[in-house]
Order: C-alpha cells, then sequence, then structure tokens
C-alpha cells in the first residue's frame, strides 16, 4: 500500500498519471527548495479502488441514469443517494493504518532528539487526472472540492469520502451533463496538507506575459487564496521586478476575515480601526516578487501563485501557469486509458502456486494445450497458461507478459524461461489450466504465487472489447507504424496546423498532439518499390490505398485527413489513376466521415462538380495564382467547400487581402501553403489576414509558436479597445 501514499518530495513525473498535475507539481517546487507545506498524496488508484468497493460505480451509474436534469429537486435527491452511498463503504484496514501513520507525521517536530507527534490542522485539497478530460475542465472541478482547518484522523478519512463525492454533488453533476464529461474517465487524487493559520494571505500573477515588468500582488487579512479573494476587495500592489520597487499600490477597506477559532474556520469581523491598514510591508512584498523572478526564470512561463502568510515566512500553497495548456500533465504513448488499468484494482483471489520470479503483470489468459494450434497470437497482453512449458515454446513465452503452470519447481523450464525474459512467474498450481479460461483479464504476483481475477473492466466493454484495441493496435503498427500523440510541444491555436506528409516514415517522427489535420496524396503514403509494384498491376490500387487510409483513420480519430488529388499531371507519370484514387476515397467515406479532398491542377469547375457528386466529401481546391480573381470566383460559385493558398511568393498583399476577404465574404475556409522561403514576418502577417488553416512540413510546426505568439497579441489588442 505504501506505493499508494506518497509524501510530496517522493513524487516523480511518472506519477503525473495517478497524482495529477497539482501534486505533481507541489512536488517538484518541493524538491527546488520553495516553501510548500509539508504534505502527502494519496494515489487515484486508491479512489478507483474505492468506487469498485460494493460495486459503488455501478450503483452511481444506475442512479446518475435516472436523474431528470430538467428538475433541480431531483438531481439534488440523486445526489444524496450517492452521497449515501459513498458513506456506507468503508476503507481498507492496511489503506487504514498506512494514512494514520502518514497523517501523524505531518505535524511531527523535533524536541531534542525525540519526534513530536501531533494531532495537526490539515488543509485538504485535490488533484485530479485524466488522459481525456481537458486541463480547464480538470481546473474547475477541483476548485469544488476542499477542506480547511481539519483535525484529527477519524475527521481527516471523513472528509476525504467528502471529496470523493464532491465529483456527484449537484453542482458538479450538472457540469459534467453539460460538458458532455464522463466521470469514470477522471481520477481524484487527495492531497493532505499542513493547514497554514495565515495571518494574511492573497494571491500574485508573476507577470501578464514573462518577460513583462512588474508583478501583481494582492493581499487580505486572514485565511484566503484565489477563491477568497473573489469575495473580498484585496490590497492591490504592482511591483517591478527589475528593482523591486512598488510602482502602484491601493488599500481596501476590510470588514471580515476567515480565521481559526476554536479549531473552527469562521468569519470573524475586523476592528474598525484595522480595516484600512495596508496588509503587506514593504519588505515582504519584495520577497514575493522575488519569488516571482526566480519561478519564471525557473520555469519560463507566467504563474498565478496562492500564498499565505504565517509566522513571519511566506508558503506557496499553489502556483499554476497563467495559460492551462502549459500544464504539463504527460501522456503515455500508448492507447489504453490509466484509468481501465487502475479500474481492474477489484480483485478475487482464485489460485495459489509456488513463485519462481517476482513482478506483478495484468494480462489475458491464453491456455495453451496444444503446441502447435494455440501458441498463435501471443502479444504483450497475453498471460500464458499451461500444464508445463517445454522448448517448442520458449520463442513464443518471450513475446507473452507472465507465465502460469499447473505444475513445476523452482527449477523447472517455466522458472528458466521466466528469468532469462524477465517474466513474473507461477508455477504448480494443480489446476490453473482448468479454472481460468481464454480471455480471463487476470493479476500475476510473481513474489507472493498469488493469482487474481480482475473485475474492473466491465464498464469499459469487457475482455473482447480489450482484445479489439489490441488488435487495432496491432494492425495500426504493421500497416503504418507507430503514432506518435504525446505532450503537445506548442500551445493550442486558433489557426489549425495541418501536416503535410511527404513520405511513410515521418508519420513516426511527428508529435500528433501538436497538430489538428494531416495532408496526404499517393506518393506521400507508399515507398517507391510499393508504388512500382501498384503500377505495374493497378488492380492493388484501390484495396491498398484504402487500406492504408482507413488505418490512418483509425490510428488519428480526432484528426482532419486530407487528400491531395491531381487529375491531369504528375500523379504517378499516369493521370487515369486519379479515379482508382477516388473509388479508394469512396470506400472510406462509408467508414469515417473526417475525410477531406483538395482538387490540384483543375481545369474546369465541372471537374470540381463531377469530384463533389460521385464523392460526396469536403472537397476543396488549390490556388496558384493571385491575379486571376475571377477564376476563383467561378470556383466559389461552383461550391468549392474551402481554398488552399500555394502562393510561392508573397510580396503583394494588398491582392492576397482582397482575395481572402472574396472566400470570407461566401464563409470558406481558407488554407494557407507555408513555403520555406516565407518569412516570421510574412507568417505573421498571414494570421493577421485570418486564415484558417496552415499547411506545414514536419520541420515548420515549430512555426506553431508564432502563430500562437500573433493570435494572443491580436487578442490582447482588441480587448484594450
Amino acid at each position: 500500500m505504501e506505493e499508494l501514499i506518497k509524501w510530496l518530495k517522493d513524487i516523480n513525473d511518472n506519477d503525473v498519471y495517478t497524482m495529477g498535475y497539482k501534486a505533481t507539481h507541489l512536488a517538484e517546487l518541493t524538491k527546488e527548495k520553495y516553501a510548500i507545506p509539508r504534505a502527502f498524496a494519496i494515489s487515484s488508484k486508491v479512489y478507483y479502488s474505492y468506487l469498485q468497493q460494493n460495486n459503488l460505480k455501478e450503483r452511481i451509474i444506475e442512479i446518475l441514469r435516472t436523474i431528470d436534469y430538467k428538475n433541480q429537486n431531483d438531481i439534488q435527491f440523486k445526489s444524496n443517494e450517492i452521497r449515501k452511498l459513498f458513506f456506507k463503504n468503508k476503507e481498507t484496514d492496511d489503506l487504514r493504518s498506512d494514512l494514520e501513520k502518514m497523517y501523524n507525521k505531518v505535524g511531527e517536530t523535533k524536541v531534542g532528539w525525540l519526534n513530536s507527534k501531533i494531532d495537526d490542522f490539515v488543509a485538504i485539497r485535490v488533484s485530479l487526472t485524466s488522459e481525456e478530460v481537458s486541463q480547464q475542465h480538470l481546473d474547475y472541478l477541483e476548485k469544488q472540492c476542499g477542506f480547511l482547518n481539519i483535525k484529527g484522523f477519524d475527521t481527516v478519512i471523513l472528509h476525504i469520502k467528502e471529496c470523493y463525492f464532491t465529483m456527484f454533488s449537484p453542482e458538479v453533476l450538472e457540469y459534467l451533463r453539460e460538458n458532455k464529461l464522463d466521470f469514470t474517465k477522471i481520477g481524484m487524487c487527495v492531497i493532505i496538507q499542513k493547514m497554514v493559520n495565515a495571518k494574511i494571505s492573497g494571491i500574485m500573477i508573476t507577470s501578464k506575459e514573462v518577460g513583462e515588468k512588474n508583478t501583481i500582488i494582492e493581499a487580505i487579512w486572514g485565511i484566503g487564496g484565489s477563491t477568497i479573494v473573489k469575495e473580498i476587495t484585496p490590497d492591490h500592489y504592482e511591483m517591478s521586478k527589475k528593482n523591486l520597487d512598488v510602482v502602484k499600490k491601493s488599500k481596501a477597506i476590510q470588514e471580515w476575515q476567515l480565521k481559526r477559532v476554536l479549531g473552527k474556520t469562521v468569519k470573524e469581523n475586523i476592528e474598525k480601526k484595522e480595516q484600512d491598514k495596508q496588509k503587506l510591508e514593504t519588505a515582504y512584498l519584495k520577497e514575493l516578487t522575488s519569488l516571482a523572478k526566480k519561478l519564471e526564470t525557473q520555469f519560463k512561463c507566467s504563474f498565478c501563485v496562492d500564498w499565505a502568510f504565517e509566522k513571519a515566512e511566506i508558503f506557496i500553497i499553489a502556483a499554476d501557469p497563467l495559460d492551462s495548456n502549459l500544464k504539463k500533465t504527460k501522456k503515455p504513448t500508448n492507447r489504453t486509458y490509466v484509468q481501465e488499468k487502475i479500474d481492474a484494482f477489484k480483485k478475487d483471489l482464485v489460485l495459489e502456486g509456488v513463485p519462481v520470479f517476482s513482478g506483478v503483470t495484468n494480462g489475458y489468459v491464453k491456455i495453451i494445450k496444444d503446441v502447435k494450434t494455440d501458441l498463435k497470437d501471443i502479444n504483450e497482453k497475453t498471460i500464458i497458461v499451461t500444464k508445463m512449458t517445454n522448448g517448442l515454446m520458449s520463442d513464443y513465452i518471450k513475446e507473452g507478459c507472465g507465465i502460469i503452470t499447473d505444475v513445476g519447481s523452482a527449477i523447472c523450464h517455466a522458472a528458466l524461461v521466466a528469468e532469462k525474459y524477465s517474466l513474473p512467474c507461477v508455477v504448480n498450481t494443480r489446476n490453473a489450466t482448468t479454472v481460468l479460461k481464454d480471455g480471463d483479464y487476470i493479476q500475476i504476483n510473481g513474489t507472493t504465487g498469488a493469482v487474481y481475477i480482475l473485475t474492473g473492466l466491465k464498464a469499459a466493454g469487457g475482455v473482447n472489447a480489450a482484445f479489439k484495441e489490441i488488435q487495432e493496435e496491432k494492425e495500426i503498427s504493421t500497416i503504418i507504424g507507430e503514432i506518435q500523440e504525446m505532450e503537445p510541444e506548442y500551445p493550442e491555436t486558433i489557426t489549425k496546423i495541418i501536416f503535410k506528409l511527404r513520405k511513410p516514415t515521418e508519420l513516426s517522427e511527428v508529435n500528433f498532439a501538436d497538430v489538428n489535420g494531416l495532408l496526404i496524396n499517393f506518393k506521400s503514403l507508399f515507398t517507391s518499390d510499393e508504388i512500382y509494384t501498384m503500377l505495374t498491376d493497378q488492380e492493388q490500387v484501390i484495396p491498398n490505398l484504402s487500406k492504408k487510409i482507413r488505418t490512418l483513420m483509425m490510428a488519428l480519430p480526432e484528426k482532419t485527413i486530407y487528400y491531395l488529388l491531381n487529375l491531369h499531371q504528375d500523379n504517378l507519370v499516369d493521370e487515369n489513376l486519379s479515379h482508382l484514387e477516388i473509388e479508394a476515397l469512396i470506400e472510406v467515406n462509408k467508414e469515417y466521415k473526417n475525410l477531406n479532398v483538395i482538387i490540384e491542377n483543375m481545369k474546369s469547375t465541372d471537374e470540381l462538380n463531377s469530384v463533389k457528386d460521385e464523392a460526396g466529401f469536403p472537397t476543396g481546391i488549390v490556388i496558384n495564382d493571385l491575379n486571376k480573381p475571377n477564376i476563383l470566383k467561378q470556383y466559389l460559385e461552383a461550391g468549392s467547400d474551402f481554398i488552399v493558398f500555394d502562393v510561392p511568393e508573397i510580396d503583394y498583399f494588398d491582392k492576397l487581402r482582397a482575395v481572402i476577404n472574396m472566400c470570407k465574404d461566401s464563409k470558406i475556409q481558407r488554407i494557407f501553403d507555408i513555403k520555406n522561403d516565407y518569412t516570421e514576418e510574412v507568417i505573421k502577417n498571414l494570421v493577421e489576414l485570418k486564415i484558417n488553416a496552415v499547411l506545414v512540413t514536419k520541420d515548420q510546426i515549430k512555426y506553431k509558436e508564432i502563430i500562437y505568439k500573433k493570435e494572443k497579441e491580436i487578442l490582447k489588442n482588441l480587448l484594450s479597445i
């Protein structure tokens, strides 16, 4: 259980999947010696495990299905029903014991050479994690959970459950529904932190944008943070980061404050003579400004900092980037949600045997009775279950993730193979091949010899759905290679980024989290050898091309795919291939609807109409010459869905502006093909002209940073009008 509860100093980057951004970032600040109150975090695995007890998750889902969201009383009633379920569940003895040990150490102090345990006040906050839900939504939901001045272990346990329940409070239920969010895809880590009994507190904006000269500090009497600052008018200070001077300040009259009285957080009136006093002395303003400079220098972004002042020390309660896109929650490169893995935390012991190689692994059972026929389709998710292994199995066993046998010993063949390939292995279970069946989702503990049935995948579609996902991953990897969609490197832009694929190998060289779409053509999808083969046997074109595009659609379901079609020239030397390409596209369009076609080298509007009528998907054209606006007008009137500008040189922005305005008037999307010799100034001008998207090579994706900054500048100017 220890790994499920960690001190902040012990949390690392990999824990972001189960601890969330807030806890992981606080851990990073702790390691960098910032003044963070002592705290530990309870992994979201505990939350998922709690939801599995007594079928709590399934019972919640049943209640949610019956809510009438037009009836506030019904929402409140059903929320209360869920709350009752939460408090009927009990935490395990192991968890309770570990939590109590950690809580007792939160307020621990040294008296001489002895450690003095104090039943201390704590603040309880949450750190949410999800691979599907945006950070903006998680930020909002985090603000709905939290408690101050909690004391006593049993009271802490109750408030952890209150945090868990907050996901089903009436306000949150309505928010989840309005935003089409699935609570099963959101994990909750709970942070237990030593309470700062603040005399003064507030927020600090290190700067509105990195590089700006001033830091903004707001302060109130008593316990606060960003939530309370919204209810009370704070003192407002603007500080120069260069010389730490006060640039501007305004005092505010404060009539009440939050304060701890007899162990409770109460609203207390402030004496009249104290109400208009300045909250922070200049020395502390300078200390906060120095802290702002340090944060920006180290993390290269602007922060909103919740701070608290107690006994002449300033503590950081939270420090989040102003731009939520910079909250770096790393995304696993595989396509299986970590929630589904954690969901399997409910375990039923089904077998015990002799452990011969340590490690814990989850996987799907494959019963091996006939070596010749049963050893097919072994993959990294397969646990091989057999009476005993032999030399004929060795090459197949290494492809799996674990081994279970009916018979055997610590030096049997299975034990030797398991050690060679570092696979958890349990032997001598006596009847694994009869107790287990193909497709069971199980866990092997190679240290204890225990084998568990895992039941958490029911809601996700069961074992069959999991096997189907594995097969899809295998098919994608075989046909187009590994697709990367990791943590975005660049901030999100309003202007869409479309990646121009030039050769098949580039698919594995680009982080698709940084692009919104993909432009492909026949040549970009196949190697020269594959193209030669299809030229000599054109019957292969339709099945091969449709399979390739279909696989891309499967791998990139959230991206728009654009297919560049050349009806006349440079089409593999044979212009007649274009009708085969269209047939392949029509086949794909029957299953996937995020496919668009771009026609280049078009001779007349009849060709546009022919493709649109035959294929039925959104179709655009390529424009190479800005000096022929009448031709563009004809294509717009013929029903082109978007225009792609492929202009080698841009030295006449007035003409370009006129042509783009023509498209805007017709409500047609404008896509611009970025050339290598375009300067930064040219790209900024294109953004100013309000193009909708850009086509970029893998080396030009970095231009997204320029586009983002220009969009931000335009927005800032609009807001200042």
